[in-house]
């Protein structure tokens, strides 16, 4: 674990590498300091259950109230000290030739999101969408939980609302989504963000259609770890029309301006938003068929309504710690290696990376 004697060398290393030309120095050298205990708690608890030795979820939505997210990246930060970072050579991609990892990390550090100039192809993304139509259940976003969509027609576009695949399995099973999830540019942009190994946490696939909104179309902010990336892909061509996701450039690191007391995922309208932001930094983010999105979506965000049409989207989450879903560890069990063999191929060369992903045996 992170000694105590050399607590204050990293700070001033973390200071030094991320927070170098930030002019307000000083307050995160000292509430870093202040909040020592609680990190070094959250540290000892997320060992406890990445060694099976505790099941415990840990609220650290307070860290989110108490800066703008320096504490955060700290933590993650210390989470790459403790358990180091990998190697990711990229030989071969879905994404070749790929754009300066270094520039693309700086624009996720200040503006909170990169949209990926390097496009999935048109036949990948319909080979894509196939082989999820028709062969999985769905459930309605935030409407029925306990309905079930049998053998869910996405092209049936007579459908309203938000659809969702029903069990985080299916999709993982699919040959195209292991070679996103587990490609090395993929996961050398998660990796260098996060500064530790990312944990693959979600794959989900969304197939929206006009006519029914709901809260996630309105600014929000999501919580799902200390420090989050979550990747957006596009299977469809997006215009204003049919619910481009929208993002508010910037307020990942200006969290306060909104309000000096919000809450986490506390829901606020356009006027809000724009007044405490500004207009021109509100990005409704239209894309055609294979765009890539990389978000930090504890920054303000939603998904527009659909005004026509439909939308069909595939989201991956990695996250740098185990604190939010030690309930849920391992996420998907009992896969088979053979029809599964690219996920367990990653699996044994990044076995951190996909610790939560567990394989039968023979």
């Amino acid at each position: 674990m992170i000694s105590d004697e050399n607590y204050l060398l990293y700070i001033n290393n973390f200071i030094e590498t991320v927070y170098q030309n930030y002019d307000k120095k000083d307050i995160i050298i000292n509430s870093l300091k202040k909040n020592e205990s609680k990190i070094k708690y959250f540290l000892k608890i997320d060992k406890m259950i990445r060694d099976k030795q505790l099941k415990k979820r840990i609220d650290f939505s307070f860290l989110t109230r108490l800066n703008n997210g320096y504490i955060n990246n700290f933590v993650s930060y210390l989470f790459g000290l403790e358990y180091g970072i990998y190697n990711i050579t990229i030989d071969t991609s879905l994404f070749l030739p790929y754009s300066d990892l270094n520039n693309i990390n700086d624009l996720l550090l200040k503006d909170g999101y990169y949209v990926n100039e390097n496009k999935l192809s048109e036949d990948f993304c319909n080979k894509l969408l196939n082989n999820i139509n028709k062969k999985f259940d769905f459930t309605k976003k935030m409407v029925d939980k306990k309905q079930v969509y049998k053998n869910f027609d996405i092209f049936n576009f007579k459908q309203k609302g938000t659809f969702w695949i029903n069990n985080h399995k299916d999709i993982l099973s699919l040959d195209e989504v292991q070679q996103i999830c587990t490609d090395p540019y993929i996961l050398n942009i998660t990796q260098k963000y996060l500064r530790t190994k990312p944990l693959l946490i979600q794959t989900n696939f969304w197939a929206s259609y006009s006519g029914e909104s709901d809260s996630t179309q309105v600014f929000h902010q999501d919580g799902d770890d200390i420090k989050f990336i979550k990747i957006f892909i596009y299977l469809n061509d997006v215009s204003l029309n049919n619910g481009p996701h929208s993002y508010v450039k910037g307020s990942i690191n200006q969290r306060m301006l909104i309000n000096q007391k919000f809450r986490l995922s506390e829901r606020y309208d356009d006027n809000t938003i724009a007044k405490s932001f500004g207009k021109d930094n509100i990005l409704n983010m239209v894309g055609s068929k294979g765009t890539i999105i990389f978000e930090n979506t504890e920054g303000f965000h939603k998904g527009s309504p659909l005004k026509s049409g439909y939308r069909f989207m595939l989201q991956l989450l990695y996250c740098s710690s185990t604190l939010p879903f030690d309930n849920y560890l391992p996420i998907v069990k009992d896969l088979d290696p053979i029809k599964n063999k690219i996920l367990f191929e990653a699996k044994q060369k990044y076995p951190d990376i996909f610790q939560f992903y567990n394989f039968t045996t023979s």
